[in-house]
């Protein structure tokens, strides 16, 4: 048996805020009054989940900083159960020299792009000193990678150690989500046109930046973005020294029919754009050092040589 709660009001997620932050709000039924549930004021990514009669609701902040977990009662505000406040993971934090992040926008062709730059601790900014920079990429269509979620990686470790100092750049091109349709459906039947051209902009603005060595820039992505990655080689822009491609998609005939007709539609009533969205121009592989990773039983990706 359940116990279930009416309630007049509705609740939802919404990204009124940013499109990088997640905020929890409810509504009157009619519309007409509208309640942040959560502190806007804060920058923050929050989740939620309602039990099945709704009666309580497991409130999640998932960044930036470190997260937590927390059940709440609708009919009752004051009613509130820790599950978990990761406390010992606070501690050890304080023990260890993490990256910056940075969040901001960069212009590409008139569009506001969503950008993360992780920073080595106490990195330079005067230009003293040159670091590398990785650029990691998925820009799958309605895909989001640039958000304010708290995430320790293999790119926090590029970035934090002292050996290495790598700036990782992240950055969600035209074609990805929660920016409005215009933005994300503006891929539709070419894809790895505009993505590309994006992230090569995007590489721009930080070979011009004191700090960045621009001789040492290189990109990287997986699945979708291995695709991207190719492509962004292909266009043969000179801003990428390195390219490398996990389990790339290099003709879109080849992939699944369910998901890439959704996009591109069917050759037949595509062709040009099937043929343009194709890695097939090798000039550009001349100029960079490029890496190909893709299992010889991967039944998903094809690599077309």
């Amino acid at each position: 048996n359940y116990n279930y709660v009416y309630d007049i009001s509705r609740y939802f997620l919404s990204t009124e805020k940013s499109s990088i932050e997640r905020h929890l709000y409810s509504v009157s039924f009619d519309g007409k009054t509208r309640t942040a549930l959560t502190p806007t004021d804060e920058t923050a990514y929050y989740s939620v989940d309602f039990s099945t009669g709704a009666e309580y609701y497991n409130l999640k902040y998932e960044g930036p900083d470190v997260p937590w977990q927390k059940v709440l009662k609708v009919s009752n505000s004051s009613f509130e159960m820790i599950l978990q406040d990761n406390n010992n993971l606070k501690e050890l934090l304080k023990t260890i020299d993490l990256p910056t992040i940075r969040r901001f926008t960069v212009e590409s062709e008139g569009n506001q792009l969503n950008v993360m730059e992780i920073q080595p601790p106490g990195m330079d900014l005067t230009g003293r000193e040159k670091y590398p920079v990785l650029f990691h990429i998925y820009a799958g269509p309605n895909s989001q990678y640039v958000h304010t979620k708290f995430n320790i990686d293999w790119h926090s470790f590029l970035a934090s150690s002292p050996r290495l100092k790598y700036v990782v750049v992240l950055v969600d091109p035209r074609g990805t989500g929660l920016k409005g349709r215009a933005f994300r459906c503006s891929v539709r039947k070419h894809l790895g046109e505009f993505e590309s051209t994006d992230i090569i902009n995007s590489a721009k603005y930080w070979a011009s930046l004191p700090y960045v060595d621009s001789g040492k820039m290189a990109i990287w992505g997986w699945s979708f973005g291995g695709f991207v990655t190719s492509k962004v080689i292909e266009m043969d822009s000179g801003m990428f020294q390195v390219g490398m491609a996990v389990a790339p998609v290099t003709d879109w005939r080849f992939y699944d029919s369910i998901y890439t007709e959704r996009y591109m539609k069917t050759p037949a009533l595509n062709p040009l754009g099937y043929q343009l969205s194709a890695i097939t121009n090798m000039t550009g592989f001349d100029h960079a050092k490029f890496l190909v990773v893709h299992g010889t039983g991967d039944g998903k990706y094809f690599i077309i040589l």
